[in-house]
């Protein structure tokens, strides 16, 4: 009986199963969201992590040729 209160004509049925594609789709799209600021998050440390080795490198060649007393050109 409470399906004939709430439900009466079929289009509600359609109106209830595009709301739930709506939800679903919502849902899908907040969890690619956070897969794609996840995915950038972990660019930025590697973009980080990449330049710290290349200035460690470059400061060590120019360390070990202070050292040395050569001259290098870098």
């Amino acid at each position: 009986m409470w399906r004939d209160v709430v439900m009466k004509k079929p289009s509600d049925y359609g109106l209830v199963k595009e709301r739930i594609e709506l939800a679903t789709s919502i849902v899908v799209l907040v969890k690619e969201v956070y897969l794609l600021l996840g995915a950038m998050i972990a660019f930025g440390i590697g973009l980080i992590t990449l330049i710290n080795m290349a200035s460690n490198y470059l400061l060590g060649i120019i360390r070990s040729c202070e050292r040395a007393k050569m001259d290098c050109k870098v």
